[in-house]
C-alpha cells in the first residue's frame, strides 16, 4: 500500500477502473478510498470556485466505510482530506453528516473559500 500511495498510479478516472478491475482483489475498500483521495488531491486545485463533480461521489463512497474503530477513524480522516476541494455548501453539509468524529465534524463548519482568502493557501 505504501508503494501505491507514494506516487501517481494513473489519472483519477483510470484509477477507479484499475481498482475495480485489475487491483480489485488486492486492495481493500479503505485503501481504495485513500488512493482515490490522494489522486483527486493531486489533480484538482485547492479552494476551487466550482466543485469537481467527482468529489461528492467519492465522499459518498468513503462514507460507506464502517467497521472497527480504526476503519471509522480512517473514514473520517479521508472525508476531512476532501475539504480543500469543496466549493458547494450542499457538499459540505453532506460530508459533515457522514463524519462521526466530533472534532472533525466541528471543524467542517465552513467552506475553504470562507476560511482562506483569494491567493492564500
Amino acid at each position: 500500500m505504501a508503494a501505491l500511495a507514494s506516487a501517481e498510479i494513473a489519472p483519477y478516472d483510470d484509477l477507479v477502473q484499475l481498482l475495480e478491475g485489475e487491483f480489485a482483489g488486492y486492495v481493500d475498500e479503505s485503501a481504495k478510498c485513500s488512493l482515490l483521495v490522494d489522486q483527486l488531491l493531486r489533480e484538482l486545485p485547492s479552494y476551487p470556485e466550482a466543485e469537481d463533480p467527482r468529489v461528492l461521489p467519492l465522499a459518498e463512497r468513503i462514507g460507506q466505510l464502517d467497521g472497527e474503530f480504526w476503519v471509522r477513524r480512517h473514514r473520517d480522516n479521508q472525508l476531512w482530506r476532501l475539504w480543500p476541494l469543496l466549493a458547494d455548501q450542499a457538499s459540505l453539509t453532506r460530508i459533515r453528516a457522514l463524519v462521526r468524529t466530533p472534532n472533525i465534524r466541528r471543524e467542517l463548519a465552513h467552506l475553504p473559500r470562507e476560511v482562506t482568502g483569494p491567493g492564500e493557501s
